[in-house]
């Protein structure tokens, strides 16, 4: 399964990044998670990152991040 992010949908709201924290280390932390959002103030891009050790929740039907997306940016595909 893989994970798509669609810019258009992103407020960078971190939602995603918070949810996969709390998944991984039971507490909400933006250093504790696999995904990273960054949003640049001038020209108000937002830039999103998954690292490689993300294993996209393979124990839930649904990954967290995608979960927690309220805007929809976040959707999987490619199921096994």
């Amino acid at each position: 399964m893989r994970l798509k992010y669609n810019k258009d949908l992103c407020y960078g709201c971190k939602l995603c990044a918070l949810g996969c924290s709390y998944r991984r280390t039971g507490a909400f932390g933006l250093v504790d998670s696999h995904i990273q959002v960054e949003r640049d103030f001038e020209t108000s891009r937002i830039d999103w990152r998954l690292s490689p050790g993300c294993d996209r929740c393979v124990d839930r039907a649904r990954p967290v991040c995608v979960a927690f997306c309220p805007y929809g940016a976040l959707t999987e595909y490619g199921h096994d």
